[in-house]
């Protein structure tokens, strides 16, 4: 495996770049992240305390996901955000991301006005608690939609498709 020249650089308090010059083919990609990943998942010992640090990666490829370095960033970004919503500690190829979020949206869309019917929606009351007291001062009704495919759907997906 030669990865050529390989530059990291950082962009802010957890955010970094690592560019990868020269590669042979999307299998090096994921073996570097993969090895990357498991190095990091090896807990730091300090003070008695295990740190268990994780880590996000969005993946962009030159030419395929852009051919300046703002495209490459930004669909590198995007594949971050992708990765994070489902829990993080993973990987994702940009490539991926538009034909998994453009499925899904259409899937939703399609399926959301059986859902009543089918009772796919389901409510949760969480209640408000004073804080200094303890007391319980109410309850705020929280939906959810158990999608067969998808499972549980947040608000911020389906509402915005309802409306």
């Amino acid at each position: 495996m030669s990865t050529g020249n390989r530059f990291s650089k950082s962009l802010g308090s957890n955010d970094f770049v690592d560019l990868i010059e020269k590669y042979t083919d999307r299998k090096e990609i994921e073996s570097i992240v993969d090895n990357t990943l498991r190095l990091i998942e090896v807990p730091i010992t300090v003070k008695d305390y295990d740190l268990h640090i994780t880590a996000s990666v969005g993946i962009s490829l030159f030419p395929k996901d852009g051919d300046n370095r703002l495209t490459l960033l930004e669909n590198a970004h995007s594949a971050l955000y992708y990765v994070k919503e489902r829990g993080g500690n993973n990987y994702q190829f940009y490539s991926n991301l538009k034909d998994v979020s453009l499925y899904k949206k259409y899937t939703l869309e399609k399926d959301i006005r059986n859902a009543i019917v089918n009772e796919e929606f389901e409510l949760y009351y969480q209640p408000q608690v004073e804080p200094f007291s303890g007391i319980i001062k109410g309850a705020e009704a929280l939906i959810r939609w158990n999608h067969h495919e998808w499972g549980l759907v947040l608000p911020g997906e389906f509402i915005p498709l309802a409306e």
